[in-house]
């Protein structure tokens, strides 16, 4: 059937889209972050100390949340 009201998909499909790849890229780099600073602890190749890694983090942790308020901006009519 044909649907009357409107998606915040179809409002603005571009922002949504973006929004929601903001915060699957804030979701992986908080691990990738934690997993670079546990190979340095098992004496693997040196690619992340602490510092970087707890900046990465909070990167993830920032564009998530940026990601996040534009999915929900672009939610509410």
């Amino acid at each position: 059937g044909h649907r009357t009201a409107t998606a915040p998909t179809e409002k603005y499909p571009v922002l949504y889209r973006i929004g929601r790849l903001l915060q699957l890229i804030g979701l992986l780099l908080v691990p990738i972050a934690m997993a670079g600073n546990l190979a340095e602890l098992a004496g693997g190749p040196v690619w992340l100390d602490l510092k970087q890694m707890l900046l990465l983090a909070g990167l993830g942790i920032a564009v998530f949340y940026l990601g996040h308020s534009i999915q929900m901006r672009t939610g509410s009519s």
